[in-house]
């Protein structure tokens, strides 16, 4: 549930400042993308500002202009676009679509969505943003839901406004959210009271309405993809950290429970096949070199959700089908039923993928998809068999198919340390080839806070744990101090990527041999 207190908000210095910031570092995005944005007007519902909105709303309500009639009418001009001729906004009843002019200079302070809330500007008005993730976007009306919640929110009650009660509302709230496999900028735009705008703003900065382009349902599926990939990657990933980001005005909700139309796990899975052939687009995890339709951030999502939901006869189906012509689906399947409790079922697919080479000999990425197999065997005689000789040997065939791979190199020194063979363990673990500029997928600021007293993170009222309130702040400065420098400043709390992996195994042969042993 939503609430005042769980909404973490930053101050723009002017309206429209982060989405300016946003969309100059669009070419600057990659593969997962940057979270979700919310930008909020608010002001103080004084007599004049009520009157401005409400009069707004009835004439604002129906204005259809072409570039053509804008351009030449300078207040017509002016009302559609605040007096920026640069800019046409074209509006109906029911969705709003502002098409920018390519010819607006990247660096023009003017903010890109302030002018589409239009007329005057309303006494006390505050511009704010924050960053989400686990939203619903399936679509535009899912995404207003989502908005419409949050001015509600900011609405009902008095908001303790760094440190001062205040009555705000909602003039207007904006959401964008980044496409991962279009690399560009999906943005919904509601005003309060009226119509909702939604758009694309591409990685050039020019923008296109959305509903003029003929796959628009492809579009939808596409971000909706995109937002929950993020969502359980950012999860997953950063697990071992106990899920920390340093995003601290970021609204995280759950991906499964967020859903406004449709239930989110079963929408994934009937979408996965549509989306199927653009999975590397999205990248994947630190510890792959080679980015293949099995081995990407899509296909790790889907085996993620179906572990979580148990669904795994959704899944099934949806996979067979799509292995009648993309037969190497069936890897995904069994990675499936092995982090399902179905490793039967998982250890016969695997075999009649190895036995009957034409399955596989017949794909790109041959060698590849053999090596995923393999190490998929390997991984399984590992942890759930504990048969370190047989593992041996299929790691080693792992290696010989996919050599620049990290984790066949991994899984054999990882064998090796099993069998107590610490030499050949050191000698596996020196040769695999790390990937030093990959790292995990986190959130980063898409745009610097404006000022240090920018940053309004309310603290909640409604939950007290006296382990962390009665904390004496001495107490935890003096327990700091007390560690020792050495264990402090250890390298291996800055190791990333596979750095990280890999030193974890030398741990475990240190804790076999120790440190004397080793050196020899």
């Amino acid at each position: 549930m939503i609430t005042q207190n769980s909404i973490p908000e930053v101050k723009e210095d002017f309206i429209g400042y982060v989405l300016h910031e946003r969309r100059i570092r669009l070419p600057q995005f990659q593969d997962l993308g940057p979270a979700d944005l919310v930008t909020l007007t608010k002001y103080l519902p004084t007599s004049s500002n009520i009157n401005a909105i409400n009069s707004t709303s009835r004439n604002g309500a129906a204005i259809i202009q072409s570039p053509a009639a804008v351009v030449a009418d300078d207040s017509a001009a002016s009302m559609a676009t605040n007096g920026d001729a640069s800019d046409t906004a074209v509006t109906t009843n029911y969705t709003n679509a502002s098409i920018y002019s390519s010819s607006r200079n990247a660096n023009d302070g003017a903010p890109m969505v302030a002018e589409l809330h239009p007329l005057d500007k309303l006494k006390d008005e505050v511009g704010t943003f924050f960053y989400s993730m686990g939203v619903d976007t399936s679509g535009p009306t899912s995404i207003a839901i989502f908005l419409k919640e949050i001015s509600e929110v900011i609405s009902e009650k008095p908001q303790v406004w760094f440190g001062r009660k205040k009555t705000f509302n909602v003039a207007r709230i904006s959401f964008s959210t980044w496409n991962a496999f279009r690399r560009c900028d999906i943005n919904v735009v509601v005003h309060i009271p009226g119509s909702i705008q939604n758009f694309i703003v591409d990685c050039n900065g020019e923008s296109q309405n959305i509903e003029m382009c003929a796959d628009y349902d492809l579009i939808w599926a596409e971000t909706f993809v995109s937002g929950v990939v993020r969502s359980i990657m950012l999860m997953k990933e950063n697990a071992e950290e106990g899920e920390l980001q340093n995003l601290v005005e970021t609204l995280i909700l759950n991906p499964f429970t967020a859903g406004q139309i449709d239930d989110v796990p079963e929408m994934f899975i009937d979408l996965f096949p549509i989306v199927y052939h653009k999975g590397p687009l999205l990248g994947a995890p630190y510890y792959i070199t080679n980015v293949t339709n099995t081995n990407n951030y899509l296909v790790e999502t889907l085996v993620e959700i179906v572990k979580l939901t148990r669904n795994v006869s959704r899944a099934e189906i949806m996979l067979k089908n799509l292995a009648t012509d993309n037969p190497e689906a069936i890897i995904i399947l069994i990675k499936i039923f092995l982090v399902c409790d179905q490793e039967l079922d998982a250890i016969k697919l695997t075999y009649d993928m190895l036995s009957q080479d034409k399955i596989i000999n017949n794909t790109n990425n041959r060698m590849d998809y053999k090596s995923e197999l393999l190490c998929l065997q390997a991984q399984f005689l590992i942890d759930k068999r504990q048969d370190y000789s047989l593992a041996q040997n299929i790691a080693q065939e792992a290696v010989n198919c996919s050599p620049s791979e990290f984790r066949p190199w991994y899984l054999l020194s990882k064998v090796y340390v099993k069998l107590n063979d610490i030499e050949n363990a050191l000698l596996i673990l020196n040769s695999c080839p790390m990937s030093p500029l990959k790292e995990k997928y986190v959130l980063k600021r898409v745009a610097p806070l404006p000022s240090n007293n920018s940053l309004h993170l309310p603290l909640p009222i409604d939950v007290v744990l006296d382990e962390v309130t009665s904390l004496n702040p001495q107490d935890v400065q003096n327990e700091h101090r007390s560690a020792d420098p050495m264990l402090v400043n250890l390298a291996a709390s800055n190791l990333k990527s596979t750095f990280q992996l890999a030193y974890r195994l030398l741990t475990e042969i240190v804790q076999i041999t120790g440190w004397e042993n080793l050196l020899k």
